[in-house]
């Protein structure tokens, strides 16, 4: 399981003062008049804060495009950004194009200049890509839109090339807060999906496919949540890999990696998964290439979060272990285990924490058990469910049925201090699990002796 924390340092916002001739041109669009020369500015970040019900501007998943800079907004969405301001009922500012910082303006700005009203607020909603074309109910309080997965790029029949991800946000501010500028803090009304993996032998990732899931769909947003209605069919989305894996490894990306260019991350639909939602994994050996399949029935993907699976590969087929984490851009929180195979199984769970610069090497190793403030640590010390062996890896006392998840190995953790400047930190927590039998025979023979579990199953 992979988690990146994703630190976005907001723009500075600019105060736009050019002054336009007026039109004398009735049907011409009227700016409106300035007050003094408080310009409205924009500045652009991804943010947004998470919670367990749903996360209020959509956390900071490990959506493509959206990694650890802010410089990736505009190379992302340059100049496709929508935005609106409503004072009341009444368009204020008429919906158009954010343009990103250039040259002349070093702002996010609007294509003409716009000026605050003398007293109260302006309502911001902003968009991306601009193409959404939401539509805002007649109290301007909410939007929707309509919105479908793509098709299959026609060159190379991946699903995912085409799937780019979609930001929204609503603020509301007066000439006198943030200097004139307009902070546009960014939530992502899809949900990410990421994998890892694990074999018993080396091998090869070849593609994996998302079976019988909803493609299409209408959002609502109301500035502080997305919600989803699903539509149409139940469709299969697929991409190609060709990502290694190792058997010495406890689990390897698969979805960051490859021989295939670009970050391959699946953005769905939030939805809850039906009986017929299935995983499959095509899986190469070196000897022979084979398709396994692995049911998904059940499962929850909310908007603005990100899901990794970590797939264990076996002769027989997938045992599937699922890592489920919040983010909200600073703190990791909520984490825990869940045994989505059809046994009842062991787990265990190994935490690293890394220190890296943006093009991924590390810089620094962190011990967050010492670093940052770590809060609910879930460990037999504190008479919690887990137990730190001397091999490294926490172990859950008791057996996981099917469909169960683990308590939470700690509830929230927020890093301290990044140790070089421009390092963001990566925690990887790699969770692997043994069925269960009555002696616990086969997780000691795969695990060792003297491994902290119990004969109980909860």
């Amino acid at each position: 399981m992979n988690g990146t924390f994703n630190i976005f340092k907001t723009m500075p916002a600019y105060a736009l003062c050019v002054c336009l001739a007026m039109s004398c041109n009735t049907a011409a669009l009227q700016v409106p008049q300035p007050y003094g020369s408080t310009g409205i500015g924009f500045s652009v970040s991804d943010a947004g804060e998470a919670s367990e019900n749903g996360p209020a501007y959509g956390g900071t998943p490990l959506t493509k495009g959206i990694p650890a800079a802010s410089g990736n907004l505009v190379k992302l969405f340059a100049d496709d950004i929508g935005v609106v301001a409503f004072r009341g009922t009444e368009e204020y500012i008429p919906v158009q194009r954010l343009l990103s910082p250039s040259a002349d303006n070093g702002s996010w700005h609007t294509s003409q200049s716009y000026f605050w009203p003398e007293s109260g607020s302006l309502d911001f909603w902003a968009w991306a890509p601009a193409g959404l074309n939401p539509l805002f109910d007649a109290g301007r309080t909410s939007l929707s839109f309509s919105y479908s997965l793509p098709s299959p790029d026609p060159d190379t029949g991946q699903d995912a090339i085409g799937q780019k991800d979609m930001i929204m946000t609503r603020i509301s501010a007066s000439r006198t807060d943030y200097n004139g500028g307009v902070p546009l803090a960014f939530g992502h009304p899809l949900a990410s999906i990421l994998f890892r993996g694990k074999a018993d032998s080396d091998g090869t990732v070849r593609s994996i496919s998302l079976h019988n899931v909803s493609g299409n769909g209408e959002c609502v947003f109301d500035g502080t949540g997305f919600v989803w209605n699903e539509g149409g069919e139940k469709l299969s989305y697929t991409q190609t890999f060709d990502a290694p894996i190792s058997a010495s490894s406890a689990s390897q990306p698969i979805t960051l990696a490859g021989a295939t260019e670009g970050e391959r991350t699946f953005l769905m639909i939030p939805q809850t998964l039906g009986d017929n939602a299935e995983l499959e994994v095509v899986f190469d050996n070196g000897t022979d290439v084979r398709s396994y399949t692995h049911s998904l029935a059940g499962g929850i993907w909310k908007a603005g979060r990100s899901y990794t699976y970590t797939i264990t590969l076996s002769d027989t087929g997938v045992k599937e272990i699922s890592v489920e984490e919040v983010f909200d851009g600073h703190t990791k929180t909520h984490v825990s285990i869940g045994n989505n195979s059809s046994h009842n199984v062991y787990l265990r769970a190994m935490i690293e924490a890394n220190w890296v610069d943006d093009d991924g090497c590390i810089v620094a190793p962190c011990d967050i058990s010492r670093e940052g403030i770590i809060n609910g640590f879930n460990v037999s010390s504190t008479g919690g469910r887990w137990t730190l062996h001397t091999d490294g890896f926490y172990y859950y006392k008791k057996a996981i049925r099917p469909g169960r998840k683990t308590a939470e190995l700690f509830s929230s953790y927020t890093p301290g201090p990044a140790p070089v400047d421009g390092s963001h930190l990566e925690i990887t927590i790699a969770t692997q699990g043994v069925e269960y039998d009555t002696n616990q025979r086969r997780a000691r023979a795969a695990w060792g002796l003297g491994i902290p579990i119990t004969g109980a199953i909860e």
